[in-house]
């Protein structure tokens, strides 16, 4: 065996492994292979680019860009795990001003190259929030409270709502956000000058509270998942389009995502499982079972066309990428 090309792996405290060349001398430096020490509380995705930011349990911020992952600093930072938050990263959103988040901390950040700076408080903790990848809006959802987050700053806030708002999905004009309630109900705000003004109350809801809402590419229709179903509105009059058909999550729906031609749907949940459902093909659905240990916490697509693909993250501390084209194949083509 040539010794020269046998290398020694170190583990960090701060979750890095650290990778050095057998034979050592003054000048060598180690490869680091670093990601996130406990779960993955939340995720965002450049459909772009394929960049995927995520934020964990830890309060720390990870950056994933061709299969090599980046931590962030700034912030909250502590020798031991590195967090740009203190504990739990609640929120990512990737905005044209850089990468907002929120945490445990009852803050909110903004953060550029890897580095998060001055933090923003929210009063509260933060539950969940809607923004698109590349505009200036990003709505924070709090206990009984909604704040808007805009080009980095907080511009407003909805205070003593009568609900407790559990989900958030802002338009791709930003001029609309639907809000998820743990009374059940699907609310739609308006946006002007950084302010939300309530317009419209879905009247026909699902029987459990909304935990996960995703805008298509078009804006013509929303997608909502509850305890285990996924509907989709048409947001021209919010009357459900789809309803009663797409009932097999056995657990909270915690994410959902179009694809970029708006013909699919993918939802994870705290079953384990993902799905991927099809507009033209209602009564077919293709599931992958035990995709991440304790519950999917983030699903989203990166590809379109012959690229169908869908990066997802989860309670087991893991980034998974799933090339889905060929079960798509089989079981919507057929």
């Amino acid at each position: 065996m040539c010794t020269n090309h046998v290398r020694s792996h170190h583990p960090s405290l701060n979750g890095s492994i650290n990778v050095y060349p057998a034979v050592l001398d003054f000048s060598s430096q180690p490869t680091f292979f670093t990601g996130h020490c406990t779960t993955i509380e939340s995720m965002d995705v450049n459909k772009a680019t394929g960049e995927v930011i995520t934020g964990g349990g830890d309060g720390s911020v990870v950056t994933w860009t061709n299969g090599s992952a980046s931590k962030w600093c700034g912030g909250a930072a502590n020798p031991l795990n590195g967090g740009v938050h203190s504990s739990c990263v609640s929120t990512v959103n990737i905005t044209s001003g850089g990468v907002v988040t929120s945490g445990w901390d009852d803050s909110l950040r903004v953060g550029l190259n890897n580095t998060s700076t001055g933090a923003q408080g929210l009063g509260s903790q933060p539950k969940s929030s809607g923004g698109n990848c590349g505009g200036s809006l990003v709505v924070v959802a709090l206990k009984n409270a909604l704040v808007v987050s805009s080009n980095g700053s907080i511009s407003s806030k909805l205070e003593n709502l009568s609900y407790s708002p559990l989900s958030v999905a802002v338009s791709a004009d930003e001029q609309t956000v639907c809000v998820g309630g743990s009374d059940n109900k699907l609310r739609v705000y308006s946006v002007s000058g950084g302010a939300l003004a309530e317009k419209h109350t879905a009247t026909d809801n699902p029987i459990s509270p909304i935990t996960a809402l995703s805008f298509s590419p078009s804006g013509e229709l929303l997608a909502t998942g509850d305890a285990k179903e996924v509907r989709v509105y048409k947001t021209s009059d919010w009357t459900c389009d789809i309803k009663g058909r797409w009932q097999f999550h056995t657990s909270k729906i915690t994410c959902l995502d179009w694809s970029l031609d708006g013909e699919f749907i993918c939802s994870g949940g705290q079953d384990e499982s993902i799905f991927i459902w099809s507009k033209a093909k209602k009564m077919k659905r293709v599931q992958y079972k035990f995709t991440h240990k304790g519950g999917v916490s983030g699903a989203a697509w990166v590809g379109s066309g012959e690229e169908r693909k869908i990066v997802s993250c989860g309670l087991d501390g893991v980034v998974c990428n799933w090339d889905v084209l060929e079960q798509m194949r089989e079981k919507f083509d057929s």
